[in-house]
Parts: C-alpha cells; sequence; structure tokens
C-alpha cells in the first residue's frame, strides 16, 4: 500500500523523458506553488528520477494467500556483504516505543555470520527473479498499471485475486520457472487421497479401522501396525479427513531416519501435497521457510502444510518457538514413535499440539516402561492394532525361517564368562537400588557379552557355505545383516562375498548420506544386476526395497522391535519379481561341545531361544520335519533341561 503521491511520482518515473524530469526537480525548488512543500514535492521527483533511470529498482512481491513479511536489509561492497535482519519495523513507534530487535551479520566473519549473508543473499536473489515457490514479483511501475497496489488509507489486504491477476502479466513478469511452482502451491488445496486407493473395505480395511479408531479416540492415539501394512498411508489418510473437516491445518511429520523422510515426502506427493522436507536446507534457511509456511496458513482461511522433520529438529528450540507462536490447528505424525522416548521430547513436549497420532510396529520399550508410558500420557493409548500374524497374507508374504546352530569357539566362551562374572560382581555391589552410573557400566558389560554371540566366528563359515550352495544364479535378492557393534564383522561378509564372485554392496549410514548413490545401488539390485546386499542397522527403519526375497541374519540383539521390524522389512509384497514367499536365515548359537550345563549357558541359550521361538512361531515350515519347532526342541532338551 503506497501513498497516491508516491504512486504518482512512480507513474512519473515510468513515463518521463530525462529533460522533462530535469525542469520537474528544477521547479521543486523555483516555483512559488511548490514551495509551500518543497521537501515533499523534491521527494517524490527524487523517487521518479530514480526509478527512471534505473538507480533504484523497486517490487513488490505477492505471496499466495498470505503477506510478505520479511524485514532485511542487504548491503554489498564487492564480495562483502552485510545483513541487517529482524522484526524492527521501520516506523516511529516501532524504532522507539516498540520491544524489537535487528541483528546484524558480516560475510567477512567465518562461521554462522558468513553462512546467514550467502543465505539470505540467495533468498532476496530468488524472489527478485521470481524463482521463489508461492510467490511473484512485479516491477513497481507495473504493479501501478495494473491495479495492484492501493492507497496506504486502505483497510483491504491483497487477496487471492490480485495473486492471480499478477500471473496473469504474460511476458511482462520474469515467470522463469515459476508456472510449475505455483501449480505445485495450488495443489495444497487438492490435497486428497489417490483415486485408486481402497481403504475403507477389501484386503486393506485395516487402514479404515484405524482412521475411524484414532477419529473416536478424540484424534489422539497410537497406531501398532506391522512394517509394511500402511502405516504412512492411514496416517494420511487421517490428516485428510482431519483437514476436510476444518479446512485449515499444519502437520508436522516426525522420523527418525533420512530415508523414511524421503519415503513421507513421496507419498505426500501421491496424496497431492507439497510438503517442506527441512533436511534439504542449513538450519537458518530452514527456520525461516519453516516460518513462511506456518504464516501462509496463520493469514488465510484454508489451506494445508506439511512439515517433515528429524525428531531431532522437533526438539530443536526455535523450532519450537515457531510452533508455539502459530495461531491455528496442529497435528503431529510421530513415525516409528518410540524413538521419541528421550529426555529432549518427553521434559518438553510440544503440548500446544491438538491433534497427535503416534505410529510404530512396536510402540513399547522393552526394558523402559516408565518411557513407554510417558509416551502414552503425550500420544494417548494403543488404539489399533493390526500385528505380524495380521498382516501375513494379507500385506506380507509367508516366509520359511531356517535355523543354523553355531558353535562358539573356547575363547569365544571364556570371555562371554568372564564378562558374566564381571556382570554378577558388579549387580551384587550395586545392591537392590543400582545408581544411573551402576545401571551404565551394567550395559555396557551386557553389550560386550551380547557382541560375542552376535559376532562368533563360526557364523562366517555358515555364511559362505549358504552362499556356495547353488548356482551364482540362484542368489539374488539377498539382504544379510552384521552387527552394528564391530564394523569389522560387515568387512569380513564382504569380503567373503566377494570370493564368491556374487556382485554386491553394501547399503550403511555412511551410504545412506548419499541419496544418488543410495538410489543407484538399490536400481541394481531390484533390476538383478547386483545380487546381495549387506547392512547393519539403516534397514530397520528406514529404506523399503520389497524386492528382498532372502534375509540372512547374522547378528540381532535383545530387543524385541529389532526382530519385527527386521521380519517386516523381509516381507514386503513385489509384484514386480513374482514374490510369493520368502526365506529368512538365522544362526542359533551354542557353548562348544562338553561344556558344563551352568547358569551362563542358560543365559546364553535363552536369549538365543526368545528370538528364534518368535520368528518360528510365523513361519510356513515351522513343523516341517527337521524344521524349526524340530531344532528349538532339541536344543532344549540338551541344554535348559
Amino acid at each position: 500500500m503506497l501513498s497516491e503521491a508516491d504512486q504518482e511520482a512512480i507513474r512519473l518515473g515510468a513515463k518521463i523523458t530525462p529533460d522533462a524530469l530535469t525542469d520537474a526537480i528544477k521547479a521543486a525548488f523555483t516555483d512559488e506553488t511548490a514551495l509551500a512543500s518543497a521537501l515533499a514535492q523534491h521527494t517524490q521527483q527524487c523517487l521518479a528520477y530514480l526509478l527512471m533511470t534505473r538507480r533504484l529498482q523497486m517490487k513488490i512481491v505477492l505471496v499466495r494467500n498470505a503477506t510478505f513479511h520479511l524485514k532485511e536489509w542487504i548491503f554489498r561492497a564487492g564480495k562483502d556483504v552485510a545483513v541487517l535482519s529482524g522484526s524492527a519495523n521501520f516506523t516511529g513507534q516501532a524504532l522507539l516505543g516498540n520491544v524489537e530487535r535487528l541483528n546484524l551479520h558480516r560475510s567477512w566473519r567465518d562461521g554462522d555470520s558468513e553462512t546467514a549473508c550467502r543465505d539470505a543473499f540467495d533468498e532476496f536473489e530468488a524472489y527478485w527473479t521470481n524463482s521463489k515457490l508461492h510467490a511473484v514479483a512485479v516491477d513497481l511501475p507495473l504493479a501501478l498499471q495494473e491495479d495492484l497496489v492501493d492507497s496506504y488509507d486502505t483497510t483491504r489486504p491483497p487477496t487471492e485475486a490480485d495473486y492471480r491477476k499478477a500471473l496473469d502479466l504474460e511476458g511482462r513478469v520474469y515467470r522463469s520457472d515459476l508456472g510449475s511452482s505455483v501449480e505445485a502451491s495450488v495443489n495444497l488445496e487438492r490435497f486428497a487421497p489417490p483415486s485408486d486407493l481402497v481403504w475403507e473395505a477389501g484386503p486393506f480395511s485395516h487402514q479404515g479401522k484405524a482412521v475411524f479408531r484414532w477419529e473416536g479416540a478424540g484424534r489422539r492415539g497410537i497406531l501398532a501396525m506391522a512394517t509394511g501394512s500402511g502405516k504412512t498411508i492411514t496416517a494420511l489418510l487421517c490428516a485428510w479427513r482431519l483437514w476436510r473437516e476444518i479446512r485449515r491445518l499444519v502437520v508436522v511429520v516426525a522420523a527418525p531416519t533420512l530415508p523414511l523422510i524421503a519415503q513421507w515426502a513421496d507419498e505426500c506427493q501421491n496424496f497431492a501435497l507439497t510438503p517442506y522436507v527441512a533436511g534439504n536446507h542449513n538450519r537458518r534457511r530452514r527456520l525461516r521457510e519453516i516460518d513462511e509456511r506456518l504464516q501462509r496458513i496463520e493469514r488465510g482461511n484454508r489451506g494445508v502444510e506439511v512439515l517433515i522433520v528429524t525428531n531431532n529438529f522437533l526438539n530443536d528450540a526455535e523450532f519450537r518457538e515457531l510452533i508455539d507462536r502459530f495461531q491455528g490447528p496442529l497435528m503431529l505424525i510421530a513415525d516409528e514413535m518410540h524413538n521419541l522416548g528421550t529426555d529432549a521430547f518427553l521434559n518438553t513436549p510440544p503440548n500446544q499440539i491438538a491433534y497427535r497420532l503416534g505410529l510404530s510396529a512396536t510402540p513399547e520399550r522393552q526394558y523402559e516402561p516408565e518411557v513407554s508410558d510417558r509416551l502414552v500420557e503425550y500420544f494417548g493409548n494403543v488404539i489399533f492394532e493390526f500385528s505380524l500374524a495380521d498382516a501375513i497374507g494379507v500385506c506380507l508374504v509367508p516366509y520359511d525361517y531356517h535355523l543354523h546352530l553355531v558353535e562358539l569357539s573356547r575363547h569365544e566362551l571364556e570371555d562371554y564368562r568372564r564378562l558374566s562374572d564381571r556382570i554378577r560382581r558388579l549387580r551384587l555391589a550395586a545392591g537392590r537400588d543400582p545408581s544411573a552410573e551402576d545401571e551404565e557400566r551394567l550395559q555396557l558389560l551386557r553389550n560386550q557379552r551380547r557382541l560375542i554371540l552376535e559376532a562368533a566366528e563360526g557364523k562366517l563359515e555358515v555364511l559362505e557355505s549358504l552362499l556356495l550352495q547353488g548356482s551364482a544364479e540362484q542368489v539374488q535378492h539377498t539382504l544379510v545383516y552384521a552387527t552394528d557393534k564391530d564394523p569389522g564383522q560387515l568387512d569380513a561378509v564382504n569380503g567373503i562375498i566377494r570370493s564368491t564372485g556374487l556382485r554386491f554392496h553394501q547399503i550403511t549410514a555412511q551410504e545412506t548420506g548419499n541419496a544418488k548413490l543410495v538410489d543407484a545401488v538399490l536400481d541394481a539390485f531390484r533390476s538383478g544386476g547386483l545380487k546381495v546386499l549387506t547392512a547393519k542397522r539403516v534397514l530397520d527403519e528406514g529404506l523399503n526395497v520389497p524386492e528382498i526375497s532372502t534375509a540372512i541374519i547374522l547378528a540381532s540383539t535383545t530387543v524385541e522391535r529389532q526382530w519385527v521390524q527386521r521380519r517386516g522389512r523381509v516381507l514386503r509384497m513385489c509384484a514386480a519379481i513374482g514374490k510369493e514367499y520368502a526365506m529368512i536365515h538365522d544362526f542359533l548359537v551354542l557353548p562348544p561341545p562338553g561344556e558344563a550345563r551352568d547358569d551362563d549357558i542358560k543365559v546364553l541359550i535363552g536369549g538365543e531361544l526368545a528370538r528364534c521361538d518368535e520368528f518360528a512361531n510365523l513361519a510356513r515350515n515351522r513343523a516341517s520335519k527337521d524344521g524349526p519347532r524340530d531344532v528349538l526342541q532339541d536344543v532344549r532338551l540338551e541344554y535348559m533341561v
């Protein structure tokens, strides 16, 4: 909004010739009428002159369903850039009376200040050149000609019609990639499930039941749904039905890993959403972009924004501040919500978020019941369950389970006994009420003892024989899981596979940091060019690779959640390769022959049997001759009776 006098000066600058402008400037100091308001007249004429000579360029920014609210001044001299930014308006009241703040950043200072200057300059260029999503910049003279500017005394803010009018200035606006960006922003109001999605009836009716349960629980609660049963789709259906009712919503999706975040972004596209993925920019730019999106929803009567963030960023103090200030409806979708059982989240949960949905195949934290209770206190109770047993045959394929017995070496058993003795002595010394330090030391010793079983050398010999049992052509779409406690096992596994001549690639946290590499590896694996993937824990809660048909699990922890997730990962349906069932190879560690059946041995065997029983119970070959039940029964009779 500009005064009528300023508008006239701009029109003048757009129309008059240099000579006429010079005469007008002289008149401001010689004409008696002009002298009556010399300063005002002179200011207007100078403005016109600067615009006409292009020494001053001015544009207005129209943002879809919102107000362009940035307050930033950028000064550049050669390579040096200074940026002044903050909350201050340049008005008398703001500068003299209000509590406002400005921050000065200088590019010649290393670290955050240099980064802030670069980001601010890039952001300005994006708006100026019309390459910014959801916004269009128009030269001020053109904006006046097209009646896009109002007098300052009006009470009418820019409307959607103004925005669309700006877009219709054919050829007179530097459009760049604006057309596709604007189309993407329009999609936000098309938020809807894919037209071919059937979720209220048929094989995937469990998704509909979960949605209605969440709504019936006041739109709070936890969905305990098996991996592969469609938790992401179910959650977006919940968000869609909520938005359809209230027509204005910000959805915050929190996920623990980058691969999961990428999957959420893809699924949002299927629902005609254009989410903001916080991992794409540095922290300062993330906060700015999120603030802009929140303001759009806050100032509009309708609309939806989806912000996909990591669990760490969900706990970021400045992100929380933006959420706290937001005046509008918020929904939190927490994927693998058991990962939020941390002090950072539980001590200061985002209580201002009214609608809460937790997702997990295994929401309870096995060894931390108090943490599980606090998560339930925030998200609500488990309101719907769809277990692995429910999912097999519906949205997961059945599987055969093959157990391979591996004996510890004498040296490995000695180390196991030594650590068991240290655990007993520490427990005795700590008494009934161990300190936090004692608990930490105990857990460290348990992990060291568990590593002996996970990294048992005999497993590598069995792995090699499994890979060499058939021809190389028979080994395909195979995944090998190694322990994450000792990188040496994965190196040894890779060496064995390399010696067989099978093409393989490892997928660890190091590889998932390179999206292009991961895409190339998975494309080769899907096509059959790569026969084997080797991994540690990265696939437990991350990459979706339904082509995996055979899993060789060298190492598993005692955490039940990991067992459920790993099976779900292997059992995903895949019509592209005609996958009808999966095969899981597991390793049951035993003591060397002739060892006494003492308490240490029973603890060793008991931990292994708990996992093997769980895997065997749902296997289609569980009761076959020499199948997993027979093997487990023999082990019990030998060691546990």
